[in-house]
């Protein structure tokens, strides 16, 4: 026998059942990996869409409402145009309030990470904004931009988003894995519900904004899922666009 006949004998020839089984075992992971991965995508767009659909109804909502109020203070009028995502993001979380992180968590025992993020978040925005020049918002109103409008978006795009997504990756990736695809994806998402604001704002102002809004995106979803809570997401949140109104 050539060591060659050898070699086949010990590790079977093309006929080998053996080998006809690895080959079934790889083929059969390569479509697993192939399915899962087509469902990531999947996730994306609808998280895409869900943006999209929230973020192109808010202002005609807004009109509606304010037809029938006719509010012309602007504190109120911010208060309107956030109500929709307040009414959409309790509406879906207070089905499973600690589910979608109403709850506190682990807020309280990793202050540290939230107080840290959120300076942090507020010194890169100063950074940022003295870089560049004031933005539209700045001497807006405190109350709408601080307390509104981070609670209002990170109650959407966190609470609820943020969550599905995490649930949905959870369910297709390793831990590690699907925790970095949620954070992204849920971080691109808001960056594209801030790109609507072409419809009314010059692309120069939007398109940095837009990219800001991922950046702090990562952030508050980063935060969101050490703690197990929004309202350390909504604290950072509230940190830049404290800073944002001060520039």
């Amino acid at each position: 026998m050539t060591s060659t006949d050898l070699r086949r004998s010990e590790g079977g020839g093309a006929g080998d059942p053996r080998a006809a089984l690895v080959a079934r075992e790889r083929d059969l992971a390569s479509a697993i990996s192939g399915r899962r991965w087509a469902l990531t995508a999947a996730a994306a767009v609808a998280a895409a869409a869900f943006t999209m659909a929230v973020a192109l109804t808010n202002q005609p909502y807004f009109e509606l409402v304010n037809r029938w109020i006719g509010a012309e203070d602007p504190v109120a009028r911010g208060a309107i145009y956030s109500s929709y995502l307040l009414l959409i993001g309790l509406a879906i979380a207070l089905r499973r309030p600690n589910a979608f992180g109403l709850g506190l968590g682990d807020a309280i025992r990793r202050w540290r990470l939230v107080v840290g993020a959120a300076a942090g978040m507020a010194a890169l925005t100063a950074v940022v904004l003295l870089a560049v020049s004031p933005t539209l918002y700045a001497d807006a109103s405190w109350v709408n931009e601080v307390v509104i409008v981070p609670l209002t978006e990170e109650l959407v795009f966190r609470a609820v988003l943020f969550s599905a997504l995490l649930v949905a990756m959870s369910r297709l990736h390793p831990p590690a894995t699907a925790a970095s695809l949620a954070i992204g994806i849920n971080a691109l998402a808001f960056g594209l519900a801030h790109a609507t604001n072409l419809f009314w704002l010059p692309a120069s102002f939007v398109v940095p904004q837009v990219a800001y809004a991922v950046v702090i995106g990562l952030v508050a979803a980063f935060v969101m899922l050490r703690t197990r809570s929004v309202y350390p997401a909504m604290l950072v949140h509230a940190a830049v666009n404290a800073v944002v109104v001060v520039f």
